[in-house]
């Protein structure tokens, strides 16, 4: 299935073919799963040997996986040409272009400072200067390339994608946090510093209440397990009032089963909505890949006898099993997609035709379904009355015909 790409020459329907096969597509993840295994192990090298730069053995790894992921981009680049940064997954090819463009700058620093002398020395001297912060920003920004393994199947991609659209929920969502721990943390340092009366436990008061950020982390941490919300209300309890340890209690009654419950709906709302969109694009584009590998002419439109003569291929029959249907039921399907009794499809009949197999029945599918039986049944009734009155007609002149 080439999903409707042009080939140059025979070399290009052979690399795209390369390219697309499942051997390539596993070679390509083993080696980012080697990469991002080896830049674990050579920080680990780099910091437990207190050096700046890794071992020889790491550094032959490293110039070998810049060089295959170069390759492979430049392949990609080759074989889907200018598609490459338009087509579907467009934003993942710019990430990894930023990524191999990043690995050559490193590669392209480390050499120049190899020119001019020892490599470990050069780094030293140069430990407070702009090309060493540069060569080190670059060394973690390659570390993101891990973040390509979620390409490897359609769960992960749609994992990647819900968890970046939460995030704008998330900044709202901190906003509101934000906010409501301003305030109570305002509140309680005013209490606690209107209140000091020293003693033994009045340390914990001002470490936990000492100054409206120290009371913000304090309530964060509360709110999210990283301190024992007893450890903070205690304090209050002791030293001020038990009614303000009351007040505290029902704030974090408040914030716990209320606001985080809240939180967490509204990702799961996002993550839900955001599933859906992703899944109705991934069918909405194999729907235009199948019909671009069918469309063998290239009109614009498909034939029964086109659909046909690819009912044997994979991809047709993958996704008819997707949608729930038997390659016996092809002409069925075909009756059904057009709509119009053309005997052909243009590809917004067999999107619109697809996408609606692939889901439930909507309420405007019943709705047409009623408004299709109510307009039969009007047109059945009226063909009894006419041809009931016919043979009202009928049976009168036979009466008289007998009389």
């Amino acid at each position: 299935n080439t999903g409707g790409q042009v080939f140059t020459s025979r070399n290009h329907r052979w690399l795209f073919a390369v390219v697309h096969s499942t051997s390539f597509e596993m070679l390509t993840l083993g080696i980012i799963f080697a990469s991002a295994l080896q830049i674990g192990v050579s920080t680990d090298y780099m910091v437990s040997n207190q050096s700046d730069v890794p071992s020889a053995g790491h550094r032959a790894f490293e110039i070998f996986f810049c060089v295959f992921f170069t390759l492979e981009l430049l392949l990609r680049i080759y074989v889907h040409r200018h598609n490459f940064f338009t087509m579907w997954g467009w934003a993942w090819n710019w990430f990894d272009l930023f990524l191999v463009i990043t690995t050559l700058a490193e590669e392209i620093i480390l050499g120049a400072i190899q020119q001019q002398g020892n490599l470990a020395n050069e780094l030293k001297g140069l430990s407070s200067s702009f090309l060493l912060r540069t060569l080190r920003l670059l060394r973690a920004v390659r570390a993101l390339r891990v973040l390509r393994i979620a390409l490897a199947t359609e769960d992960l991609r749609l994992l990647v994608s819900c968890v970046v659209h939460s995030l704008q929920s998330f900044f709202w969502i901190a906003v509101l946090l934000m906010l409501m721990l301003y305030i109570i943390g305002i509140y309680l340092t005013q209490l606690v510093y209107f209140s000091q009366a020293g003693g033994s436990g009045w340390a914990d008061m001002t470490k936990h209440y000492g100054s409206v950020s120290s009371s913000m982390l304090s309530l964060f941490q509360g709110l999210t397990g990283g301190l024992d919300w007893e450890t903070l209300v205690s304090p209050l309890i002791t030293h001020i009032s038990p009614w303000l340890g009351v007040a505290f209690v029902a704030y974090t009654a408040f914030a716990i089963l209320g606001v985080m419950n809240v939180v967490t709906g509204t990702f799961v709302q996002n993550a839900i909505t955001r599933a859906d969109d992703v899944k109705n694009l991934q069918r909405a584009n194999r729907a235009k890949l199948l019909f671009k590998s069918i469309d063998d002419d290239r009109s614009g439109v498909i034939s029964f006898l086109e659909m046909e003569s690819h009912l044997a291929d994979h991809a047709v029959q993958d996704y008819f099993e997707s949608i729930d249907v038997e390659p016996s039921e092809a002409k069925f399907l075909f009756q059904m997609l057009d709509i119009n009794n053309s005997g052909s499809i243009d590809f917004e009949e067999f999107l619109n035709g697809c996408v609606r197999l692939q889901g439930p029945a909507k309420s405007l599918d019943l709705l047409l379904i009623t408004r299709e039986t109510r307009t039969a049944f009007e047109k059945i009734t009226g063909m009894l009355q006419r041809q009931e009155a016919q043979l009202r007609v009928l049976s009168e002149e036979v009466l008289g015909f007998l009389q």
